[in-house]
């Protein structure tokens, strides 16, 4: 069923727009970014699909162009798209990090060096064993 047949209180956007972006799911919230489906699935399912064999939407935000792009309804587009929607991520929290002392509280430093530290391996550092 497609989603436009949805009662409108069950529908990613409308449920968005009316109690915000914490009481959706992350398929939801994929489904949303996606926009559409493809043939037979709606955006819900195959965010749903995407998110089961990914495990994850940190796992389909790091994926390589090549393992983006092999997931059924992904292409080069929508792996611009969310490459481009977490660049502005980042620097929306860089522009918020930036205005002030960033070790003013623990919130705050945290937000900051997760930030920072993002891309780097979680294991050990040989210096500290």
């Amino acid at each position: 069923m497609a989603i436009k047949d949805w009662p409108k209180d069950e529908r990613p956007r409308e449920k968005f727009l009316q109690y915000g972006a914490t009481v959706l799911s992350d398929a939801e919230l994929l489904a949303i970014f996606l926009h559409t489906g493809v043939t037979g699935i709606s955006a819900v399912q195959l965010a749903c699909q995407l998110l089961d064999q990914l495990g994850s939407l940190r796992t389909l935000s790091d994926a390589d162009k090549k393992q983006f792009c092999q997931q059924h309804g992904l292409g080069t587009v929508r792996f611009v798209q969310l490459r481009e929607v977490m660049e502005m991520s980042r620097c929306h929290m860089a522009s918020t990090l930036s205005q002030g002392n960033v070790f003013t509280d623990n919130q705050t430093t945290q937000l900051f060096l997760k930030q920072r530290l993002r891309g780097y391996p979680l294991s050990p550092c040989p210096c500290f064993p």
